[in-house]
Order: structure tokens, then C-alpha cells, then sequence
């Protein structure tokens, strides 16, 4: 018994060491861990409003992360870490961003560029279009505008802003508190086209460039010269946000967008002209706007300034 004993300890021992070789044996087959290189992305292009998943070409050793490591702006980006795969979020901006991509493992790290394209969406695409400022409809309860009483025609100086469109009985001579909102925003409006076009008071059409500019069409012929910047977004419950980024150059350069949520191109009822044209239709939740207009030094004064809702309507003026 004995014997047997120590014969069976020797065959187990035997055994035991025959494994640890194999292991080791199979330790030194498997490929070293490298830093990551030869990663590649392709660039996605993708409408706004509209979701769009790349993933990476090429192996990497180990077990890589990835992370965004810039976004380029584009804050709707999102990386599956363990996969890499780089997901254009529904919420995106007209744009052109360069996106850098990090990967790591055990070995190192390796950066990657790409360039995302968002689109101006088909179901709501403004290139081209010209508009004519409509109406502003104040949304807003407490909205008061003072020193009026510098504006040529208006008896006083003071006047409280009412909430939504006139009723229908209104008689035209009742409409003027709720228009004056819309009128003193044209004026202002037409600054970025005084900036640019010969005469002062030229005009307060706003044309979009397909190169995401504004400009004005000057009636003395002046060339078109920008007078701001235009972007499409989409946000849920907003749908499409058309931008309008205004240039009002003054010391200091003053830049103020509307972004103009809801926006539609539609056949708009005018319920105060009693007509019906293509207009675009939209809400502007923080409407800025001055609410001193005593003299310049107030009207420029952003303390003044009130960010009330606003429902804009501009009309398309293409012939």
C-alpha cells in the first residue's frame, strides 16, 4: 500500500507540472499588448433630427476604452466606451464638427480625428428664403416698455405690453398696444441691414445664404454683405429651431441670436391684414429685447433688456 501510494504522489506530481508547463507554453503564444494604432472612423453625415451610429476600423490589443476627448462643439455626441461606436444624437445642430476620439488599453493610448456633418433638414430647409418681419406677438404678462415719448406719433411714455394677438372685434384704432411691440422690434431688426446697405433704413429683409450667412437686400443696389449667422437644430418638444444670430456692430460689437423654436414654413392666416401668404411661423421663448427707449445710451443698455416669449411670424417674400 505504501508503494502505491508514493508511485500514485509521483504520477500527480508529474501531472501537476506537465499543466504548469502547458499553461506557460500557452502564455507565451498569445500577441503582446500594443498602444493602439491603425484606428480608423468614417465620417457620418446626417440630417438634423436624425440619428446616426459609426463604429471604428481595426484591431486594437487588450481590452481598449474609448472616450470623446473633444467634441468640436458638438455636444450631441455620445461613444459606447467598451465598442467605440460614435452615435450622432436626434438633438444636433447644422454644422461641420471635428470630433477627436481617444482609445486605451494596458499598453497606451491613441487619438483619432473624424469629421461630423449635420444637414439642413429636408421637412424644414431655409436656404434661400427671404423674410419680412410680420408681427411679434408678446406671450409674456408684466412686459412694460418706457420713455416712449422720444418716438415721433406716440402720446406717451410709458405702455404696458398685452399678452397675445387682438381679438377680432378690435377696432384698428384699438390696435396699437399690441402692435408697438413688433414695430420698435423691426426697428431694431433693420440695424444689421443699416450696417451694410447705403442708406439708413433701408431695409429689413432677412435673406439666408446657403453658406449659413445673413444679409439684406439693399434697395440702392449695395452688394450683399453679412449681417449675421443662421443654424437648424432640432429639440424634443420643440421640434425644428431655426437661429438667427444678428451683427449689431457698435463699440462694443453687440451679437444677439433668436432661436425660434416650433418653426414652420406655412400658409399663415393673417387675422389682422385679412389675407393669407407663406410665412415663417415660430415661438422665441427668450425674446431679447430692450425696454427703455428714453435714448441711445438706454436702448443699449442690457440692464434694460427683457427676454419675454415672443410668437414671431416673418413672411417669405420670394418672388
Amino acid at each position: 500500500m505504501k508503494r502505491t501510494f508514493n508511485i500514485t504522489k509521483s504520477l500527480l506530481g508529474v501531472m501537476i507540472i506537465a499543466a504548469l508547463v502547458f499553461i506557460a507554453s500557452c502564455g507565451d503564444s498569445e500577441d503582446p499588448v500594443t498602444p493602439p494604432s491603425g484606428i480608423t472612423y468614417p465620417n457620418p453625415e446626417v440630417e438634423v433630427g436624425q440619428e446616426s451610429t459609426v463604429a471604428p476600423a481595426g484591431d486594437v490589443t487588450g481590452t481598449p476604452t474609448y472616450s470623446i476627448e473633444d467634441d468640436g462643439g458638438a455636444d450631441f455626441l455620445t461613444i459606447n466606451s467598451q465598442t467605440g461606436e460614435l452615435t450622432v444624437g436626434k438633438e444636433s445642430t447644422t454644422g461641420s464638427y471635428t470630433v477627436k476620439i481617444k482609445i486605451s488599453n494596458s499598453a497606451g493610448s491613441a487619438t483619432v480625428s473624424l469629421v461630423v456633418k449635420v444637414n439642413v433638414p429636408t421637412a424644414f430647409n431655409p436656404v434661400g428664403k427671404k423674410l419680412l418681419p410680420m408681427y411679434f406677438m408678446n406671450q409674456t404678462s408684466g412686459l412694460q416698455f418706457v420713455g416712449l415719448t422720444g418716438i415721433p406719433q406716440l402720446p406717451f411714455d410709458t405702455l404696458d405690453i398685452p399678452v397675445g394677438w387682438p381679438p377680432a372685434s378690435t377696432p384698428p384704432d384699438q390696435l396699437m398696444p399690441y402692435m408697438l411691440f413688433g414695430e420698435l422690434t423691426k426697428i431694431i431688426w433693420q440695424v444689421p441691414g443699416d450696417n451694410v446697405c447705403s442708406v439708413a433704413g433701408d431695409t429689413t429683409l432677412i435673406v439666408i445664404k446657403d453658406d449659413f450667412t445673413l444679409t439684406t437686400d439693399c434697395a440702392d443696389g449695395t452688394p450683399q454683405s453679412k449681417t449675421g449667422d443662421w443654424t437648424v437644430s432640432y429639440k424634443e418638444g420643440s421640434g425644428y429651431v431655426l437661429t438667427l444670430t444678428f451683427i449689431f456692430v457698435d463699440d462694443p460689437l453687440i451679437v444677439i441670436p433668436y432661436a425660434i423654436g416650433q418653426a414652420e414654413f406655412v400658409v399663415f392666416s393673417d387675422p389682422i391684414m385679412q389675407q393669407d401668404y407663406e410665412a415663417l411661423h415660430g415661438t422665441v421663448d427668450a425674446f431679447t429685447t430692450p425696454t427703455d427707449f428714453t435714448d441711445e445710451n438706454t436702448l443699449q443698455n442690457p440692464l434694460t433688456w427683457k427676454t419675454p416669449t415672443v410668437e414671431v411670424v416673418m413672411r417669405v417674400m420670394n418672388p
